[in-house]
């Protein structure tokens, strides 16, 4: 991201995460750019929501995560909010849902306040603590099978 060191009182980034595989990169951007008590608003589909859940029961494939699809990830709410509050450089202060795809609005809206983690999407709201650093550490604290971009090195 282009700018300065925490320099932001909130980013928002919806429906982008399911795109990429470089997660701890972004996440270590926003932590740079994020003021220390700063937000972040997350939106993501989510893999566990009811139409997915079906889908699995009937063994087809959910649609969150088509192999002829452009998404490469798929988020539910504990692993989404394990992932955010690694190592502490982030701390969720709420969830919510949003949509249960083929019913009605008003149906979907209470449904979505009153079982979030079955919506069709997941928001987290999440705030900047004051833990010095960049999320990209939370790649040195953990053994991954894959390899992460960890960003450029500037030459010296």
């Amino acid at each position: 991201i282009p700018l300065d060191n925490l320099v932001l009182d909130i980013v928002i980034i919806n429906q982008v995460l399911e795109h990429t595989k470089e997660i701890f990169f972004i996440f270590s951007e926003i932590s740079r750019v994020l003021k220390p008590g700063g937000y972040v608003i997350v939106g993501v589909p989510n893999l566990a929501s009811l139409h997915n859940r079906l889908l699995l029961l009937f063994g087809q494939q959910p649609t969150n995560i088509e192999v002829l699809g452009p998404h490469v990830r798929g988020f539910t709410i504990g692993s989404m909010k394990e992932f955010i509050e690694s190592d502490g450089y982030f701390r969720v202060i709420d969830i919510k849902g949003s949509n249960f795809y083929g019913l009605p609005l008003s149906l979907s809206k209470y449904l979505s306040n009153l079982f979030p983690g079955s919506s069709a999407s997941l928001f987290f709201l999440a705030e900047r603590t004051e833990k010095r650093g960049q999320f990209i550490e939370v790649l040195k604290t953990r053994h991954f099978e894959t390899n992460y971009f960890e960003g450029i090195k500037e030459r010296e």
